[in-house]
C-alpha cells in the first residue's frame, strides 16, 4: 500500500477542466467561485468579531483552519481567470 504525503496547500486548479467548458460555464463558474470566497471572507470576519466581542481568544485562532481553504479558493480564481484572458473574455 502506497502512502502519500500531502502539502499543507492544495494543489493548482486542474487548467484541463476549465478548458472543457464554454464561455457561459467558464463565467458562471467566476460567479460562483467569486461568491464562495466571499463568504468564506464572512465567515472568517464574523468568527473573530464574535470572538474579540465575546473575549473568547481561542475561537479566534480556530479561523486558521479555514485559511487552506480560502487559498483553494484563490487558487481556483486565478486558474479561471488564465482561461478567461487566454479566451480572450477577461
Amino acid at each position: 500500500m502506497q502512502t502519500r504525503l500531502y502539502r499543507w496547500t492544495s494543489c493548482p486548479y486542474d487548467q484541463s477542466t476549465l478548458a472543457g467548458l464554454s464561455n457561459d460555464q467558464l463565467l458562471r463558474k467566476r460567479i460562483r467561485n467569486r461568491q464562495a470566497g466571499i463568504v468564506m471572507l464572512a465567515l472568517i470576519a464574523l468568527v473573530l468579531v464574535m470572538s474579540l466581542a465575546l473575549a473568547n481568544y481561542l475561537v479566534a485562532v480556530t479561523t486558521w483552519a479555514l485559511i487552506p481553504a480560502l487559498d483553494d479558493y484563490i487558487k481556483r480564481r486565478k486558474a479561471i481567470n488564465a482561461q478567461l484572458t487566454g479566451r480572450g473574455l477577461h
